[in-house]
């Protein structure tokens, strides 16, 4: 396992304010953390900033406190949607949300999802499509608690 230290960075002071949390993973989990753009940490949503680590043994999540408006016209649904779930998985699963007349809509998506490496994997498209459908990826969060991935997507028109 590997120890994963999410650190809350103040850019006015230029420094580690607090440690969030200190967790250990596998490695197929520490990739999906690093790729997703804020997690959920007892119940405060926090935005990433960077990641690092030393000797490929240690490493950090550095985030600060998420401000819906640095998100354009997104930023309160994403709020709101992160903590409105209250089932918690037995292992990290995906959740996609979709915007539709002026918020986020849960649907669901059939992709082969058999852990990390395959959200991991998801992470890395800026666009999904299913079925013909096309949706680009807003936004993406980690929920550490309740071991959920949410996709923020945006169905694209032709």
């Amino acid at each position: 396992m590997i120890r994963l230290h999410y650190q809350e960075w103040s850019e006015s002071l230029g420094r580690v304010e607090q440690e969030l949390l200190e967790v250990y993973v596998s490695r197929e989990e520490l990739f999906l953390r690093k790729l997703v753009n804020a997690t959920v940490i007892r119940n405060r949503m926090f935005e990433h900033t960077s990641n690092e680590s030393e000797n490929n043994r240690e490493h950090a999540i550095y985030a600060k406190p998420f401000r819906d408006y640095d998100v354009e016209a997104y930023g309160s649904a994403i709020c709101k949607h992160a903590f409105e779930f209250v089932d918690v998985g037995h292992s990290i699963e995906p959740v996609f949300c979709v915007w539709h007349n002026g918020d986020f809509n849960v649907k669901s998506m059939l992709y082969g999802i058999a852990g990390p490496m395959d959200i991991s994997q998801l992470l890395l498209d800026h666009y999904l499509i299913e079925y013909g459908n096309s949706y680009e990826v807003i936004y993406t969060l980690f929920d550490h608690e309740r071991k959920k991935v949410l996709f923020f997507l945006k169905e694209v028109k032709d």
